[in-house]
């Protein structure tokens, strides 16, 4: 029908008004639209219908003000228009209104209970409020409404992934896969789940891949180059490094990151460049100040490292593996009450940090302290620490250490040193230059994050030691009832894997 035509026979034709207001908005010429709602409104000033149509076009307009108070007027008109609540709820989730999102969403499902978007978009919600198990139910029952939507199980993959049930994560995330076999940020997110599980290989195939499927995101190159440093593949690290750069030349993690890849390879000046320019970037960047620390402590440069290690502790105090590092430092220097007093602060932090108690032990080894060291022996060896492979990377033999300090070992200690335990575990201080730190428990972080209709929005979530980021989502856009867009936000995450907070070993 040619609206305009009815129009000009009737100016008064409030539904050619509306219709014309609708051929507008699926042209996305809102202006237009929002005219001829208008119009509409001043012929028909009760029709609830118009002011929630009028709502929707200011919502695709991101003016989500305007949007809510249109769709106030549709509710206080029609009680019962389930839209509208939805609606409101997805403008109010956009100006992180999070309770009022919430409000809305429970009343259009109380409204419509097989309506599954809201459940989808309250999901979402309680996963920004840090709710998972209820996010967790409400996917789970439009998996039952729509049980062939592979966004449903990305998004429920994603919060038991935040809840730890990994197993979980990954079974929904591989239905996902089976759904939408070309969904590359699915491949993406069981990727860091399995990065997180300490499944490298399956990580870096799922990493692959999501690239071969075109997903172009830095830090999907970066968790990949992550993946592979860990098994030390550091020239393929690099490249994936330098490739996250170039997407994001200010990937402030994928410079550290790289910087320690070049550091393991001994190329030490563009390690340094690397690590000054992620400085540069976020002066706060505390762990590029460790990694320098490791760079110049394992040239013996130990002034130049403890600066660094300084300005890594001024900027993150509660670190302790960077107490651990000046710890060291000093311990070279021949400080030993600094030395004792960095360890103290470690073990104030991290009361299990094994390789504290074999170090501490070195000190009282020197000092001939033997009650001191039996004990801090006694406690590494029952953390599962190998003392006496330690003990030879440090000294060769007791007549290295003897030639080193001068020092004859009673006998209860060189039996503690010679003997032959069984040995689960090597020092991470066995290793030269740099080791990454451990995984430590959960998230100290910024809110799981959905991205709805234009909007974006990136956060990083720290968990199990991994800064996990959350990506664009997508909105998924069909038709339903009334005419009605199904607007579907897909929570799409894949995880960053930690930028290496290392400590060396002279």
């Amino acid at each position: 029908m040619d609206y305009t035509k009815a129009i000009n026979l009737d100016s008064e034709h409030t539904g050619a008004y509306i219709d014309l207001g609708n051929a507008y908005s699926d042209k996305s010429e809102f202006d237009l639209a929002i005219t001829n709602y208008r119009r509409a409104i001043e012929l028909n000033p009760d029709d609830a219908y118009v002011y929630r149509k009028l709502g929707d076009v200011y919502f695709l307009k991101d003016d989500f003000g305007s949007a809510i108070a249109n769709y106030n007027k549709a509710i206080e008109m029609n009680p019962d228009d389930v839209y509208a609540y939805h609606y409101r709820g997805f403008a109010h989730f956009l100006k992180k209104n999070f309770d009022l999102a919430l409000v809305d969403y429970t009343m259009s499902i109380t409204l419509k209970p097989d309506y599954v978007q809201a459940y989808v978009n309250r999901g979402i919600a309680y996963g920004k409020k840090r709710d998972f198990n209820r996010a967790i139910s409400d996917y789970t029952v439009a998996i039952q409404l729509n049980p062939k939507l592979a966004l449903l199980y990305h998004n429920r993959g994603n919060a038991y992934l935040l809840t730890n049930e990994f197993d979980s994560a990954i079974t929904d995330y591989t239905t996902s896969i089976q759904l939408d076999p070309d969904n590359a940020e699915a491949y993406a997110s069981r990727g860091s789940t399995y990065d997180i599980m300490g499944e490298v290989d399956k990580a870096i195939k799922d990493y692959t891949k999501a690239i071969e499927l075109n997903l172009r995101h830095a830090d999907i190159y970066f968790n990949r180059a992550t993946a592979y440093n860990s098994i030390g593949k550091f020239e393929l690290a690099i490249t994936d490094y330098t490739k996250a750069i170039e997407l994001n030349p200010e990937h402030i993690k994928a410079y550290v990151n790289r910087g320690d890849a070049y550091s393991n390879i001994g190329e030490e000046k563009p390690a340094i460049n690397d690590l000054n320019k992620a400085i540069e970037l976020n002066p706060d960047e505390s762990l590029a100040y460790n990694n320098l620390g490791n760079i110049y402590a394992n040239n013996g440069e130990f002034d130049s490292a403890i600066v660094n290690y300084n300005m890594a502790i001024e900027l993150t105090p509660d670190e302790a593996i960077v107490y651990h590092n000046r710890g060291l430092a000093y311990f070279y220097k021949g400080e030993n009450n600094q030395t004792l007093h960095n360890y103290a602060k470690v073990l104030e932090l991290e009361p299990n940090y094994a390789p504290i108690y074999y170090n501490r032990a070195k000190i009282w080894l020197h000092q001939q302290d033997w009650e001191k060291a039996k004990r801090d022996l006694t406690a590494a060896i029952g953390m599962g620490m190998d003392v006496i492979k330690m003990f030879r990377n440090d000294y060769q033999s007791l007549a290295g250490f003897h030639r080193k300090t001068g020092i004859e070992l009673p006998r209860d200690i060189i039996t503690m040193l010679i003997q032959q335990e069984e040995q689960t575990q090597t020092s991470l201080m066995a290793r030269n230059l740099v080791q990454p730190k451990g995984r430590l428990d959960s998230h100290q972080s910024e809110d799981i994050t959905a991205i709805l209709a234009q909007q974006t929005e990136q956060t990083l979530i720290q968990l199990m030691g991994k800064n996990l980021l959350q990506s664009q989502s997508r909105i998924e856009e069909d038709s339903s009832e009334d005419g009605v867009p199904m607007l579907l936000a897909q929570e799409t995450q894949f995880s960053i894997p930690s930028v290496s907070t290392n400590q060396f070993r002279v």
